[in-house]
């Protein structure tokens, strides 16, 4: 499995690529690209480290994904 998980990976983002621009998403082959890499470091950096630990999983989030939620959201 491990050997034939590139290709299906690359299939993948090539998939997310076709379905974004479908939906008319500016640059979606850009767009596949970055939602690869964060699944790629979020399976390969982060998911050993958290090894069952709320807390590391917590704080991965916060400083991950939720970082700059504030910023975002209008009250």
């Amino acid at each position: 499995m491990q050997a034939l998980w590139p290709d299906y990976q690359q299939r993948e983002v090539a998939a997310l690529a076709a379905r974004a621009a479908e939906r008319g998403m500016p640059d979606p082959q850009g767009f596949a690209e970055r939602v690869a890499g964060i699944y790629h470091k979020w399976h390969h950096d982060y998911l050993p480290r958290i090894k069952a630990d709320p807390a590391e999983m917590t704080r991965l989030l916060a400083e991950t994904v939720f970082r700059d939620a504030d910023l975002q959201c209008a009250d």
